[in-house]
């Protein structure tokens, strides 16, 4: 059973037999089942009034995920939440919530809309380019509103592909040639460091 806030306290009236009585009242806040009772001094409790607190309508976007460095390549899962004022989350179905990066140097792919189920809307962004990246998630209908942002690095991945550099002429019997520019890279031709890695 959920509790609802008892926010503000009404003049008192009067009920049969003239004992004065102070009304509350309660302004639901956690959505769920509650039941409330009076009770006086004996104590005398009244029988349970029970009810059911549902969420209000859409007034905030709630965006949750991962804020760890994210590899370059890899994946990470942005959660949007549709809640109402106190936190409840609303279960709309359909509703396009759109993911947009907002700032920095590093970059994701993914981003794009998808739609929520019972409130809630997931995306997949894949790590790019090196760097810090601020996201956000954003609805429209029923009305505009922008979610929290969320913001992680993008790092250099695993090693994928490796590129040797060298004179590519014609080279004479005995003749040494130097090979150079080794380079270690990462899906998106990022440094990846060196390689092998060394023992420790």
């Amino acid at each position: 059973m959920e509790t609802f806030l008892t926010s503000d306290i009404a003049d008192p009236f009067k009920v049969a037999g003239g004992q004065p009585f102070e009304g509350l009242l309660g302004t639901g806040t956690l959505a769920g089942d509650l039941d409330v009772t009076a009770t006086i001094a004996g104590p005398i409790a009244s029988s349970a009034l029970a009810m059911t607190i549902v969420p209000g309508i859409v007034s905030q976007v709630a965006l949750t995920g991962a804020t760890t460095d994210l590899a370059s390549g890899g994946s990470r899962t942005l959660t949007a939440t549709l809640q109402d004022a106190a936190g409840n989350t609303v279960p709309t179905n359909g509703t396009t919530v759109t993911y947009a990066q907002t700032a920095g140097a590093g970059t994701v792919t993914g981003l794009g809309t998808a739609n929520t189920t019972n409130g809630v809307a997931t995306l997949d962004a894949t790590g790019g380019v090196v760097g810090t990246v601020t996201v956000r998630s954003s609805i429209t209908t029923p009305s505009a509103f922008n979610s929290n942002t969320l913001t992680f690095g993008v790092v250099p991945g695993g090693a994928t592909q490796v590129s040797l550099s060298a004179a590519t002429s014609d080279l004479m019997a005995g003749v040494a040639r130097t090979l150079a520019g080794l380079r270690v890279t990462d899906v998106d031709v990022q440094d990846a460091g060196a390689w092998p890695p060394r023992s420790r």
